[in-house]
């Protein structure tokens, strides 16, 4: 089983540092091609996979091919490879906002597709994706490429018509935990905290919070009620967060974000 990634990115690079990180997949069994051939290769060299210099070439001798190119280069891409034989073959999109049946169209026949929305933590085996197939794509090709993003975090199978939540949610959701955790060190630095140290502090928080939540029983709400000890320290925090309506704020972010990708897909 070969895997192919046209275009060697941000994304492409986490999902492929994934995949080895995962132990799953030896490097020589990934492929990969882009436009700019020195940037192609060097991708190639940092990670231990295979270039190659033609996307004809890379979809020949691939089961299971990765988009990993901006949404607006899919139709030049797919353009330059449509007439190919693709039968047994299967396409993984991982671009925001683009349907299945647009992709579809852009190949101009029958083509088995799977959309995709992962995330960057997936190159430390900590992601968390979604695919959604097309009526093309048979049991065993969902089963591959479920196996590929289950290698690296966690993946779901949802409709299409959550997308755009998703985007909202997972996608960019990193970028917001990223965020609180710069609040959380800066505000400690300000109290006298070594910024470094602030961090680690911070983002160890974050990250045990997390398992908490995956790996325990608790929903949300009762794990912050089991840390508010009444008259304590936490609930001081918790009710300032109140006060100025984080849920709010998050609720909005989160509108903008969705409603973003879904006029990438019109």
């Amino acid at each position: 089983m070969k895997t192919g990634f046209i275009g060697t990115g941000n994304l492409a690079k986490a999902l492929v540092s994934g995949m080895i990180f995962s132990g799953g997949i030896k490097k020589e069994d990934i492929l990969a091609s882009n436009r700019t051939l020195e940037k192609g290769r060097d991708f190639a060299k940092d990670l231990g996979v295979v270039f190659l210099e033609s996307n004809l070439e890379l979809v020949r001798r691939s089961d299971v091919i990765f988009l990993t190119v901006k949404p607006g280069m899919y139709k030049d891409v797919i353009g330059g490879i449509k007439d190919l034989e693709l039968s047994g073959k299967v396409f993984v999109s991982v671009a925001a906002g683009l349907g299945l049946e647009n992709i579809k169209k852009s190949f101009g026949k029958d083509v088995p597709i799977v959309r995709s929305m992962p995330n960057t933590p997936s190159m430390l085996g900590a992601g968390m994706a979604a695919i959604c197939p097309n009526e093309l794509v048979t049991e065993g090709q969902l089963e591959e490429v479920r196996k590929i993003f289950s290698s690296f975090g966690r993946c779901e199978i949802v409709t299409e018509d959550l997308f755009d939540v998703v985007t909202g949610v997972s996608g960019s959701g990193p970028a917001y935990a990223y965020m609180f955790i710069d609040a959380m060190a800066k505000a400690a630095g300000k109290q006298g905290m070594d910024p470094e140290k602030a961090i680690v502090f911070a983002a160890q928080s974050v990250l045990g919070a997390a398992r908490m939540i995956l790996e325990g029983e608790d929903e949300p709400d009762v794990l912050i009620d089991k840390v508010c000890s009444p008259g304590g320290t936490t609930i001081e925090a918790v009710d300032e967060f109140r006060k100025r309506n984080l849920y709010g704020m998050v609720e909005d972010a989160m509108k903008r974000c969705i409603e973003r990708s879904a006029q990438l897909g019109k």
